[in-house]
């Protein structure tokens, strides 16, 4: 049972049905409860506990509830307590979710005719009209209740109780579903793997490599179970996994096994046919990732979000400029989500005198699971979530307000070293570095579990993260200061120059951002004779020192410009020649934008060394996309699309933004071209064959006609998805950045758009599904403004060439910058 929580999220106003899903025995006195499926279970004496939280602030949340006598109702299975055990999923809804409740109760009723009416109750929130708590079956799960009907048939409907032949070993509401068991029982069981979204690998390249001594699970059939892409079965296999054995000898050489099987998988890359492996998707960006969560915090617990950023901000440095001066990023066969509990242990294999039936056989004993998240990355990044897996299995052992110290558990310490045994494992730097990831990925996991203390859960898994990064971090700067004083400094973000200088911004003790500058070593990416700003100070940014004493600097790029925030605005701090141009330029472009109907930063006052600009309310589009939040991304593409022939027509008659032609687009390309030639180890592409590429498409934009053909319009010059700001409650949509707004062809802005699609797409970042609706936007606006098809393949190849040089700074997207080199070499 959920002990009673007073700890709320700070949105929770906006969505009161979060509170009784936090403390569910409040259901109790709901109308809700004398009906199925709870049905009177407060009068037996049951109780209810609730897991497996999803929050969508404002509009939704959901999350398994299981009823029983015990108070520990996680794992209910057949026949092991009271006829009353059993599993469900409870949800709120508020009036933004449109309807979903009543579009449920239509495919129950047309799945399970009249008995599908008492699968869900709901109720209205006391006070709160509009607002509704549903409880229902799993049968009745909103994003599963189709394929289960298909799999299971009118049988479903008995999930998660005690007359079931199916046992749930795991409910991941409107995610997914495990079950073990079948029609009567027979041994062995048969695992089924029941998804909302169907693997992004398929079962004939598990297979394939299960074939090449990779020790993992291959699918099978199973008696009455209808095939489907969203099902998947397997053989029963061993007696638990890792964790659930006791830490011994044979444990750990279990362990050991494991860490020796997934240099296996890691290194089948290396031998897989090229087709295999392209059939297997990239990793997501991490970076992006970690922008979501921060913003998902905020609505939870705005001081964990402050500590998680800061932790962010150490672990991109590390995985954006150092990684490259180590070993062990080559692109690997990853699992995408290995840890103890995904190694399933057959404990016979460890027993005394036991042999091996295939003495050639490393994999016996042990076999991995669940590779539905199975991508290609850094070896590193697995090896990195199996050590924050353990971390967390530690914290939860442990008191809430208690530091966690950077000791791992024997069994993850023993994967690690089965590693190393048979491989050039990535080194601790660069483990630490993605085991800190992936805790910080995992920072809701006490208030996705409606744990108590879960506030303070957070701020726990946030400090074992920070204690595993500082020391993984071989890129910090110690700088003596004029006093002799020795400061240490870690390195945020770079910009490369063609005469092989670079600007960065760094992060000192205390979080803030300076400015700093260094002469770099272009064969190692290793930067020399570093010389840092002190806070706020920049001899041509004179303003910037009392402004940040009021303020936080988000940005400092040292001698060019700064932003501010303040309590209610965004100041720009440039040198003072740039000032009146930027303030004309943004104030034209605020009239323009916004009656095309964008809402756009309204410049609130200007100085002699600053633009004072308004904040537009919302979430970028590539984040609403990382976070599939489907719906929300089409309806902001959409916007866009709106309102973008808008823009692009205004009427410039009087305007003064620059000209930017295509002998302009051919020059930036030129001066990026340049920056990579400056770093030789930053691109692993023949530099002759790339600088061959460029040229011809640099010709590609010099053949382009001019004149009447087309109509030049506003350019943005630099859009992309995290321009665009949804605000999913108006329904407006945000328009960001216009410092490179110009006069040009349109076809250059959709060019822009368009590719950064594709490259997101590749990122893993966009489903494939998001991609299409949005790149067929992009297409119908480009129809509606007459780009002909030449002009937007001459600025789609400049786009991809310029992001091959700007992505061959980033060591995590090193191989994506490469692939699309090589595709421009030969394709042009």
């Amino acid at each position: 049972m959920n002990v009673d929580l007073t700890d709320t999220p700070v949105s929770a106003e906006h969505l009161p049905g979060v509170n009784w899903i936090l403390n569910p025995h409040r259901l109790w006195d709901l109308p809700l409860a004398h009906s199925a499926p709870l049905g009177g279970g407060a009068a037996d004496g049951l109780h209810l506990r609730t897991s497996y939280l999803r929050y969508k602030p404002s509009v939704a949340a959901v999350a398994r509830l299981d009823l029983s006598a015990t108070g520990h109702g996680n794992r209910v299975t057949a026949g092991g307590g009271p006829a009353r055990s059993q599993v469900l999923w409870v949800a709120t809804y508020s009036p933004q979710a449109g309807g979903k409740l009543e579009k449920l109760r239509i495919t129950l009723q047309q799945l399970y005719g009249v008995a599908g009416q008492e699968m869900v109750a709901t109720c209205q929130i006391p006070g709160r009209p509009g607002h509704v708590l549903a409880v229902g079956l799993p049968a009745a799960d909103p994003k599963l209740v189709k394929v289960l009907h298909k799999v299971l048939g009118a049988s479903a409907a008995g999930l998660g109780t005690a007359h079931s032949p199916w046992r749930v070993l795991r409910f991941n509401p409107q995610r997914r579903m495990v079950l073990a068991g079948g029609p009567g029982g027979s041994a062995p069981e048969t695992v089924v793997k029941i998804s909302a979204k169907a693997p992004a690998v398929s079962e004939s390249t598990l297979a394939v490599l299960a074939s090449d001594a990779v020790p993992i699970q291959v699918t099978t059939t199973a008696p009455g179970i209808c095939p489907d892409p969203h099902v998947r079965c397997y053989p029963w296999y061993g007696d638990g996994d890792l964790t659930d054995h006791a830490v011994d000898t044979s444990t750990v050489e279990a362990a050991r096994k494991a860490g020796r099987g997934l240099v296996r998988l890691h290194s089948c890359a290396d031998r897989l046919a090229e087709k295999i492996v392209n059939r297997i998707p990239d990793s997501p960006d991490p970076v992006a990732r970690m922008e979501v969560m921060a913003t998902d915090l905020m609505a939870v617990d705005p001081d964990v979000a402050a500590q998680f950023r800061a932790v962010a901000d150490r672990i991109t440095v590390n995985l954006e400029i150092t990684a490259s001066l180590g070993t062990g990023t080559a692109l690997r066969v990853l699992h995408g989500d290995f840890s103890a509990d995904q190694v399933l242990v057959n404990s016979t294999a460890f027993s005394p005198g036991h042999s091996s039936s295939n003495p050639h056989s490393d994999d016996d004993g042990v076999m991995i699971t669940d590779l539905d998240r199975m991508r290609l990355g850094q070896a590193a990044d697995d090896l990195g979530n199996a050590v924050s897996s353990g971390i967390m299995t530690q914290l939860a052992q442990m008191a809430p307000s208690q530091d966690w110290e950077p000791v791992l558990d024997s069994v993850t310490a023993a994967m690690v070293e089965g590693y190393r045994e048979l491989s050039g494992a990535p080194s601790d730097h660069q483990i630490r570095t993605w085991a800190g990831f992936h805790l910080l990925m995992r920072v809701m996991t006490a208030f996705r579990d409606c744990s108590p203390h879960w506030p303070q859960r957070m701020h726990q898994v946030v400090q074992a993260a920070g204690a595993l990064v500082p020391e993984a971090v071989p890129t910090t700067l110690t700088v003596q200061q004029p006093g002799g004083d020795l400061e240490t400094f870690t390195v945020k973000r770079a910009w490369p120059k063609a005469d092989g200088r670079l600007n960065a911004e760094v992060i000192d003790s205390t979080g803030r951002v300076r400015a700093a500058a260094a002469t770099p070593n272009p064969h190692r990416l290793g930067l020399t004779e570093w010389k840092v700003n002190t806070v706020g100070s920049d001899h041509k940014l004179p303003g910037l020192e009392e402004l940040s004493r009021h303020g936080q600097v988000v940005v400092h790029r040292r001698g060019r410009r700064a932003v501010v925030a303040t309590a209610d605005r965004y100041v720009k701090l440039l040198a003072a020649d740039k000032v009146p141009e930027t303030a004309r330029l943004s104030h034209e472009i605020h009239h323009l934008a916004t009656a095309a109907g964008f809402v756009v930063p309204r410049v609130v006052s200007s100085g002699t060394d600053r633009v004072e600009f308004s904040v537009v309310a919302g979430q970028n589009l590539h984040s609403v996309g990382a976070a599939g939040q489907e719906e929300n991304y089409a309806a902001g593409i959409r916007a866009w699309a709106h309102r973008w022939p808008n823009l692009v027509r205004a009427d410039l008659a009087s305007s003064t933004l620059p000209i930017y032609t295509a002998a302009d687009e051919i020059r930036t390309l030129e001066t990026w071209r340049q920056r990579l030639a400056a770093f030789p180890a930053a691109s692993d592409v023949d530099p002759a064959a790339w600088a061959d590429a460029v040229t011809k498409v640099q010709q590609m934009l010099a053949d382009l006609p001019a004149g009447p053909s087309w109509r030049p319009g506003v350019l943005h010059r630099d859009l992309h998805e995290k321009q665009l700001l949804l605000d999913a409650v108006s329904g407006s949509i945000g328009l960001l950045d216009f410092d490179t707004a110009a006069i040009g062809d349109p076809a250059l802005d959709l060019a822009n758009l368009g590719v950064h699609l594709d490259l997101h797409s590749a990122q893993g970042v966009l489903s494939a599904q998001l991609h299409t609706v949005a790149t067929r936007t992009v297409t119908e606006v480009a129809c509606e403004l007459a780009v002909t098809a030449q002009r937007m393949e001459a600025y789609r190849a400049a786009t991809r060439a310029r992001l091959v040089c700007v992505y061959a700074f980033r060591p995590q997207w090193k191989h994506l910058a490469r692939t699309w080199a090589q595709d421009l070499i030969r394709d042009l």
